[in-house]
């Protein structure tokens, strides 16, 4: 019994039956209010519908008729306006209906505005709103009488068929017609002047266009006498003239009746627009009288609700605030948690207080932070090892970057991999030119070096983790050898548990794999596949730029070696052209500069000819003890000797000053060279182009023989020059042949 009392306590009663209750109380407190405010609104509802609703429908009655008045006047307006438009007859009748339509609904509204007035209680003012629709009445008759008379002068000025102005272009076409028959330019002209006003006319019917008809109608007829001969003139054209005026006076008079109609037209419509404002203002009073009484019950009903609402407010209020402060005092503990928890206290537990959702959600929520704090322990360690990987691929990045000998770079990386990562073996393996098998190229431990002893390879696409890696290009994982179908097992790598391959990709080409091994199963996952892939990236870009650098140092090797061959080769020529008696050198003694032959060249110079080094001799007297070679692009073409005592105190500075001087002479001395064989190169082809230019325009074979002969001999300095064209019994051929 006692458990059961300590469940109906209010903190362990479930959230919802709390919620339950409150509700369920708050329900009879707004019941009892809603109770009070129905009689409240029933009262209000009685006198709105007495009062109220009559007068919103009145009002509303009388904006209609205001309205509708208002739309009068376009419809009047358009009617006028009807004769510049297409389609006359057209819309004269669809005008004439929407007048009589709108005439029938003010009627109507008119007629509903006086049933409803009986209603009103003010009788001054029911008097006073039937007097006002009495007038509507009358000015609605008085709408229809001159709408219809408007109507019937416009179709008397402008039906198409029978009206004053149709009537008056057809003068004008005969006269137009009389007037071509003439065949006078200038009558011709002056009765385009005539149309034209007439078409004003029959727009504005103004008596301004009248006065100019007349005008160009009576200068019409003075060219008209004056212009056209007694014999070619006709009694039909005064006439037609005459009849032609007649109507247009005609149009004019019909225009001052329909503008007189119009102005009676307005006059009656000021006079219903002044008596529907009147009954406007009427309706607005009634409707300030209605409010007015509205409000009155409306304060009574107010008051009564008010009483109410401050009962239902004082109650609700207690039970509100009373269940507001359990929540906020059960969430505000798990908020002070939770931040305990964000600021990194993991230790943090909510209080549990009762069996409500609450205390349910407290021990949820210790679970929770218990979890949390056991994953951030195992995230911390997850990031240590992750910074552990970056700091060993950092540290392997800097040795690939250091060494540049391709094997040792692999054994380097490799034993790094192996030390710091603590793994049971790593290798490297490369694939071939023909792109068919794998080969060993580095690997760790007594296991690898006998594996390189063996030459150990593997065929790409084989079922091994490496035949697999060099052909797919992806990483291939054996998380458990036992059970791996592409782990290969060696007998020198027994313990082997678990194997990771990384392909080594330069672009799309897969030279070959970065494989590790592990005596633990299931060692790899995706952390270690980017770490290792880094690695290998690093590893392959390394390899190919040794490559390259190989390759670069043999292309350079075989430049020089080319470029020193060409100069030599040059220089050979250049001296077998010069005039063998043209010394090639010169020492320079107390006397001054004289020329030497080759003979006696000193021997310090032929060394450092010969060797291409500097040459010291101290022999204490004055022969040549300082021999310093030419070059020019590396190949030695000469050399300079020095001698004597003040050699002794050369510094390293004058040495350097020296040698820049000589490598200034031989860069001179090549450009020498270089124009003198330009020169020669030069003279050559102007001595062809001079011989071709004398044989090219013959077409005899002796004058070109002969002449080739003399030219050749005049530039060679041969007298005896000849020629000998091979003949054809010479060729081994017979004559047939």
């Amino acid at each position: 019994m006692q458990r059961f009392f300590e469940r109906l306590a209010w903190d362990n009663l479930p959230l919802q039956i709390k919620v339950m209750m409150i509700f369920i109380s708050q329900v009879i407190l707004i019941s009892l209010m809603a109770l009070a405010g129905l009689v409240a609104l029933n009262a209000v509802r009685t006198e709105v519908r007495r009062a109220v609703i009559t007068i919103a429908d009145m009002r509303a009655l009388a904006q209609d008729v205001r309205l509708t008045i208002e739309s009068l006047e376009p419809v009047e307006t358009r009617l006028a306006s009807s004769i510049e438009q297409p389609g006359f007859r057209t819309n004269v009748t669809t005008l004439s209906e929407e007048h009589a339509s709108l005439l029938d609904q003010l009627r109507a509204t008119s007629d509903a505005l006086g049933q409803l007035s009986g209603e009103l209680s003010d009788r001054a003012s029911v008097e006073e709103i039937r007097a006002e629709l009495h007038a509507l009445q009358t000015y609605t008759l008085n709408f229809e009488t001159r709408f219809n008379e408007t109507l019937s002068l416009l179709q008397e000025l402008a039906d198409p068929e029978t009206g004053a102005i149709a009537t008056l272009e057809q003068y004008g076409d005969q006269l137009e017609q009389l007037t071509l028959d003439q065949g006078n330019t200038e009558l011709l002209a002056q009765l385009i002047v005539l149309r034209s006003v007439e078409s004003s006319l029959s727009v504005s019917g103004s008596p301004d266009d009248l006065q100019a008809l007349q005008d160009a109608a009576a200068t019409y007829l003075d060219i008209y006498q004056s212009r056209i001969p007694l014999t070619s003139r006709t009694d039909e054209i005064p006439l037609t003239l005459e009849l032609y005026l007649q109507q247009a006076d005609e149009v004019l008079r019909l225009f001052r009746e329909v503008e007189r109609s119009r102005r009676s037209y307005q006059i009656v419509l000021e006079l219903a627009r002044t008596s529907a404002a009147r009954l406007g203002t009427v309706m607005d009073g009634q409707t300030t009288l209605a409010l007015a009484t509205v409000q009155d019950v409306q304060s009574r009903a107010r008051l009564a609700l008010l009483i109410g609402l401050g009962i239902v407010l004082v109650m609700g209020s207690g039970v509100t605030i009373m269940f507001g402060r359990g929540v906020a005092g059960r969430v505000t503990a798990l908020l002070e948690t939770s931040q305990r928890l964000v600021e990194g206290d993991f230790q943090a537990r909510a209080p549990v207080a009762g069996r409500d959702e609450f205390g349910q959600l407290a021990e949820s929520f210790n679970a929770m932070a218990a979890q949390l704090e056991e994953m951030v322990g195992g995230l911390e360690q997850r990031v240590a090892e992750r910074t552990r990987d970056l700091s060993i691929t950092g540290e392997i990045g800097s040795a690939v970057i250091r060494q540049r000998n391709p094997r040792q770079l692999m054994n380097d990386v490799i034993e790094l991999i192996r030390q710091r990562f603590g793994f049971y073996h790593a290798q490297v393996f490369l694939v071939d030119e023909k792109g068919e098998n794998a080969r060993l190229v580095a690997s760790t431990g007594r296991a690898g070096r006998e594996l390189l002893l063996r030459q150990h390879s593997l065929p790409v696409g084989s079922q091994s983790v490496i035949g697999q890696v060099t052909a797919l290009g992806e990483p291939v994982i054996a998380l458990d050898t036992s059970t791996s179908a592409v782990h290969r097992r060696n007998e020198l790598l027994p313990d082997t548990r678990s194997e990771m391959a990384i392909p080594l990709r330069i672009g799309d080409r897969i030279i070959g794999a970065l494989d590790v091994q592990s005596v633990a199963p299931n060692a790899f996952d995706e952390d270690d596949v980017a770490v290792f892939q880094i690695i290998a990236d690093q590893l392959a870009t390394a390899l190919e730029n040794a490559r390259l650098y190989s390759q670069l140092d043999e292309a350079m090797a075989r430049i020089e070696a080319l470029e020193h061959q060409i100069t030599t080769q040059a220089w050979r020529a250049y001296q077998e052209i010069r005039d063998p008696d043209a010394p090639l050198s010169y020492h320079l003694d107390e006397a001054g500069v004289e020329p030497r032959g080759e003979a006696h060249t000193p021997e310090p110079l032929r060394e450092a000819i010969r060797s291409g080094r500097i040459i010291t001799l101290e022999d204490g007297d004055n022969e040549i003890n300082l021999a310093i070679p030419i070059r020019v692009r590396g190949e030695v073409i000469g050399a300079f000797g020095f001698g004597g005592e003040s050699l002794r105190n050369l510094t390293e500075d004058d040495l350097t000053l020296i040698e820049a001087v000589i490598d200034r002479v031989g860069l001179t001395l090549e450009n020498l060279r270089l124009v003198e064989q330009t020169a020669r190169r030069a003279e050559y082809e102007q001595i062809v182009n001079e011989i071709t230019a004398k044989i090219v325009g013959s077409t005899d074979i002796n004058h070109i023989l002969q002449t080739t002969v003399q030219e050749l001999g005049r530039v060679l300095r041969a007298p005896q020059t000849s020629v000998q064209l091979r003949p054809g019994n010479m060729t081994g051929e017979s004559d047939e042949q």
